[in-house]
């Protein structure tokens, strides 16, 4: 009779399922026929609107991902009843909890629902990718402008209007239904042109940051003793591992009615989760030109300041600014760092002309809290050049994460991350000047970035990295177990690796809207 329920329970949920899929909507075309007859105003309510759906998408997949995992165990758990006939020793509790095939059955047929309801988001998901990319390739052709959404926009011909829908394929990274974007390139030619593009969408938007000072002098008053400048460092920290835990230790009591009586089993328990996230698709020929890219840009910001800004082979023949000590690069021409205490992995890249180097106490740097050498050579090559020098970094991050923490009252832990660009704050995106008029002493100052910025836009797919075999879905199922037999149970644990997929393009581009504007606010400093 049970089994007969669960098995009726099952039907009615696949069809609630196909209920949900109809309601999310029909399929998104990328491409609408009327789409070069929108005004610039439309072309944008309808971005938002594909992007919106998108978000959307994402969300009720992780939902129904979450769903099928806690399926999972949940099945491994009925198996051991079966098998070991736990729950026959514990009479009619057994009966309610799971009644042995009913609750097979029932496992089962949740988690292939959960599965299907999460591919069809996925679905969704790629289908508003590719039409958000589309619209964007129109709008930036048709030469329509964020800040001024009432100008009408140029009407393209057939030729135009079938380079623009060639772009947005392009940058959607779209393969058929495959959920894997294109493969970055390596090819140098091929990175301009990838980086070019990005750089004509990136330029719009920028969001305002807001800068601290971060210790010395005011930078005005340092730039403002020579008015002429030179980028003597510029560096662009790019994560591409992070992560997050929770912990929990708590009690909770569940009751059931078993038979017209209800009984309460409280058990003691913990639980320990991880979270690990990395980034894939970006290549470091796409880092170093992402970097070249932004540098320029640096240097462009700098010069619309009205500043003077020497060429950096004048610091060649600086004898201070050859104190200076530069960092071992590994064979990629890119420095590596995990720091202590700090889930995320920097990849850190120079222009190609600049070798590397870090000031005294940097997070992600290789000198010590009290080396004072970079100091001092770079405050007496201001005297050598008769320019103030200048050293940025810039930190892009991939992910953002959520943590509830550690708790000893609560017995749930929860952990989550999402793809999202952001700017790193701190001491971490940064821009110092150095100055001096003396061989005895100099100044310096530094504004930093006080809070990390989030930048609104998709630019990766979310792969969950599932570890066959994993003891841990055993262990937990028997700590569960014997947790309700015995009101006490141990730490329940679990790992959840995920692999953000990027579109390069796409990636390129918000992690270049993010440069622009820490570059534009560096600038903006110097005055």
């Amino acid at each position: 009779m049970i089994a007969l329920r669960v098995s009726v329970a099952a039907a009615c949920l696949a069809g609630w399922v196909q209920v949900q899929a109809q309601a999310q909507g029909q399929p998104i075309e990328r491409i609408k026929p009327t789409d070069n007859s929108l005004s610039c105003l439309q072309l944008n309510g309808e971005i938002n609107t594909v992007k919106n759906a998108a978000q959307e998408a994402r969300a009720l997949e992780a939902q129904e991902k979450a769903a099928e995992g806690k399926v999972g165990i949940a099945s491994t758990a009925a198996a051991i009843a079966g098998r070991t006939g736990l729950f026959g020793q514990i009479g009619g509790l057994a009966g309610s909890l799971f009644g042995q095939t009913a609750a097979q059955t029932a496992s089962t047929a949740l988690q292939q629902q959960a599965a299907q309801a999460a591919q069809q988001a996925a679905d969704r998901a790629r289908q508003a990718d590719a039409r958000h990319q589309h619209l964007s390739a129109l709008f930036a052709a048709r030469g329509c402008d964020a800040t001024n959404l009432q100008a009408e926009g140029k009407v393209l011909d057939s030729e135009a209007l079938k380079h623009a829908a060639q772009s947005g394929t392009a940058s959607a990274g779209i393969a058929g239904k495959d959920d894997t974007a294109k493969p970055a390139t390596t090819d140098p030619g091929a990175l301009r042109g990838l980086i070019d593009r990005a750089a004509a969408s990136a330029r719009t938007g920028l969001p305002e940051l807001s800068l601290a000072h971060g210790g010395g002098s005011r930078i005005p008053s340092v730039v403002g003793k020579a008015q002429k400048v030179v980028v003597a460092g510029y560096r662009v920290a790019f994560v591409d591992r992070t992560g997050t835990s929770a912990s929990s230790a708590g009690s909770r009591s569940t009751s059931y009615n078993v038979f017209g009586t209800v009984r309460t089993v409280t058990s003691t328990s913990g639980q320990y989760k991880t979270l690990e996230l990395q980034l894939d698709n970006v290549n470091t020929g796409l880092m170093q030109a992402i970097t070249e890219r932004l540098y320029a840009d640096f240097v462009e910001q700098l010069k619309a300041q009205g500043l003077q800004v020497l060429d950096r082979k004048s610091l060649a023949g600086s004898p201070n600014f050859g104190k200076v000590e530069f960092t071992k690069l590994n064979q990629e021409s890119v420095y590596v760092v995990s720091p202590t205490g700090d889930p995320r992995n920097f990849r850190v890249v120079a222009p190609a002309e600049q070798p590397m180097f870090f000031l005294a106490g940097e997070t992600l740097g290789d000198r010590g809290l009290m080396d004072l050498t970079q100091l001092k050579s770079l405050m007496f090559t201001a005297l050598d050049v008769q320019a103030v020098p200048l050293v940025a970094q810039v930190t892009i991050d991939f992910a953002t994460t959520d943590t509830s923490g550690r708790s000893r009252i609560v017995n749930r832990a929860d952990v989550d991350g999402a793809p999202v660009i952001s700017l790193g704050a701190n001491i971490t995106t940064t821009l110092s000047a150095f100055h001096s008029a003396n061989t005895i002493m100099g100044e310096w100052g530094t504004v930093r970035l006080d809070k990390p910025v989030m930048l609104d836009g998709e630019y990766a797919t979310v792969k969950n990295l599932a570890e066959p075999n994993n003891v841990n879905e055993v262990a937990n199922a028997v700590t569960g177990l014997l947790g309700a037999v015995t009101g006490t149970a141990g730490t329940i644990r679990s790992t959840d690796k995920r692999l953000f997929v990027a579109d390069p393009v796409r990636y390129s581009e918000l992690a270049l809207r993010a440069g622009f504007a820490a570059n534009k606010a560096f600038a903006a400093a110097t005055r």
